[in-house]
């Protein structure tokens, strides 16, 4: 692998795209009162308990290598802590903890406790990226199954990741980094990780960002966004995958070990929803 680092932020140029990632310091408490004071992350009362506000990931187009006049907008990804920070909803009133003194029982079972409270303690973010200078050609509920306008023309079958390609262990890779944004264990009774990793190939760059929540006893999630671009074609792929599953539903099937490993569980965590996205580059 190849790419340029220094002072936490790594660099890679290739194929008319800068990729960066920034690795930096977690948090200070001053940081933490300024986002809080800021009310970053809705009604919460408090933010993870480790976030790296200085973290990024960043995918950007170079001007034309030729020389040529630019024709629209460079296309710009991005992912941020502030911005999947903001993407927090309230409160899932269906998730439950074990034995914690400061919630309050509301459950048939005497020994689960729900929070008494509106923000999300999960931290559950609906952040997808921060995507510009690319248009919207298509949008579907799964890859077989494209939303149509009645009043648009028909528009052709939305292109997907190629696994097979992405799967590829020949291949040599440009540049890999993994950055993290904010990670919390919800005061021992699990395990909360939000992180976005990118792969760049000679051919395409990988994107995933991924929000991991274990709830010890109770539930595992994940909220997933892929992005896949084949260099010299005009589309970038974006698809979304939420998935859900009771903790009793896992024991049985997966090693115990794995359960601290996302890798390693999230095959086995049934898939709820999925969108797939086209996106056009303007240039």
């Amino acid at each position: 692998m190849s790419g340029k680092k220094a002072n936490g932020v790594s660099m890679v140029e290739h194929a008319g795209w800068r990729v960066s990632a920034v690795s930096q310091a977690m948090m200070s408490s001053e940081e933490n009162d300024a986002l809080l004071e800021a009310r970053i992350c809705g009604d919460a009362f408090t933010l993870p308990g480790v976030v790296f506000p200085h973290n990024v990931l960043r995918i950007e187009q170079l001007a034309d290598p030729d020389g040529g006049e630019e024709q629209g907008m460079k296309c710009v990804l991005e992912f941020s802590v502030r911005a999947a920070l903001q993407g927090v909803g309230p409160a899932d009133p269906k998730l439950s903890v074990l034995a914690s003194d400061s919630w309050k029982q509301k459950s048939a079972r005497p020994d689960v406790q729900h929070l008494d409270t509106t923000a999300d303690w999960t931290f559950s973010t609906n952040y997808h990226g921060s995507l510009t200078g690319a248009e919207l050609i298509g949008r579907s509920a799964g890859p077989a199954s494209p939303t149509e306008d009645p009043d648009q023309p028909e528009r052709p079958r939305l292109q997907t990741i190629d696994l097979e390609r992405c799967r590829q262990t020949n291949l040599p890779i440009r540049f890999y980094a993994e950055v993290i944004l904010f990670e919390d264990e919800l005061d021992d009774h699990g395990a909360v990780l939000c992180s976005v990793r990118v792969r760049v190939m000679d051919s395409f760059f990988l994107v995933l960002f991924r929000y991991f929540l274990r709830i010890d006893h109770v539930l595992v999630r994940f909220r997933e966004t892929r992005y896949y671009h084949v260099f010299g074609e005009r589309v970038i792929v974006q698809e979304n995958q939420e998935r859900e599953s009771p903790l009793d539903a896992l024991q049985f099937k997966i090693p115990g070990n794995s359960f601290g490993d996302p890798d390693r569980l999230q095959p086995h965590v049934k898939l709820l929803r999925s969108e797939l996205i086209n996106w056009k580059l303007s240039m």
